[in-house]
């Protein structure tokens, strides 16, 4: 599995539109992990979830939902290996993930690498420094 760059980013995914537009230019795709209750679970999922089953999915013509009963806490590794296969990178809000943060600065980007030196990128250059194998050095 290619190595997936996660980012913490805390606020609405909206303000992510034209960062996730510039990382599709480049054939890059992103992926979004939020750790919360989802809410409101659909009541026919909900209750299949309950009996038992190993997945209860969901589809219409604008997506898909798929509940999958767990037991203890979220693994990180896990989840990117199930969920998120192909992404280059994954916007994390909550939980406890080590991660560089991302947050809005003016018309820009700043990222803020764990015991690391600030970023500040517009779209393009964060979309491009993404493409790098490991895109907080140099």
């Amino acid at each position: 599995m290619r190595r997936i760059h996660l980012l913490r980013f805390e606020a609405d995914v909206e303000e992510l539109g034209d960062l996730v537009a510039e990382l599709e230019g480049l054939d890059l795709r992103a992926g979004w992990l939020e750790f919360s209750e989802p809410e409101p679970l659909p009541q026919g999922l909900a209750s299949a979830a309950a009996t038992g089953v190993l997945r209860a999915v969901a589809v219409g013509s604008q997506g898909a939902v798929t509940i999958k009963p767990r037991r203890g806490e979220a693994v990180l590794k896990d989840l990117l290996r199930e969920h998120f296969g192909g992404c280059q990178v994954v916007f994390v809000r909550g939980g406890e993930v080590e991660a560089p943060r991302l947050r809005r600065r003016g018309s820009g980007w700043a990222v803020v690498p764990s015991g690391g030196k600030e970023f500040f990128c517009d779209d393009q250059g964060l979309a491009r420094r993404l493409r790098r194998p490991r895109p907080w050095s140099g």
